[in-house]
């Protein structure tokens, strides 16, 4: 489940927006910054993860959401992991506030990164008792322990 790894520079805790397009620039801006991310793609990647949260939500319920949109040209598959400690309203099907957003972007160019990926994700948030871990882990380390080694 490499694919799921999150590495101790891609958590970003806490997160300081009120919203969900500001959560997606601070994530980004971060991703920029950790250098995981190359500048000149910043607004790409906003854009394209704007256009996939327009088709439907990516809050998925139980405070997450997995904001997710294939780059092209991107060198790299990226996740993340930013905690809002407060919940940023979303819509959620079951109505709670986002506070846990696990960030994926892949490569347009590999269809079959972008399967095993989401499959790989898929299969990691439906572990028993995955959602009260995450949402009882009280800093970076802690969560950091939750997700597959890179």
């Amino acid at each position: 489940m490499e694919a799921v790894s999150i590495r101790p520079r891609t958590i970003l805790s806490p997160l300081q927006a009120a919203d969900r397009a500001a959560a997606f620039q601070e994530i980004v801006l971060h991703l920029v910054q950790s250098g995981l991310l190359p500048a000149d793609q910043k607004e790409e990647v906003l854009e394209l993860l704007e256009a996939r949260e327009r088709k439907l939500s990516t809050a998925i319920g139980n405070g997450l959401a997995l904001p997710h949109a294939a780059i092209p040209k991107l060198p790299a598959a990226i996740t993340a992991l930013a905690v809002s400690p407060s919940g940023i309203t979303a819509e959620s099907p079951d109505g709670q506030p986002v506070r846990l957003f696990y960030f994926l972007l892949i490569p347009a160019e590999d269809y079959a990164l972008h399967l095993r990926t989401v499959a790989a994700v898929t299969r990691f948030f439906r572990t028993p008792g995955i959602f009260e871990k995450l949402h009882a882990a009280p800093d970076g380390p802690s969560l950091l322990a939750l997700f597959p080694a890179a």
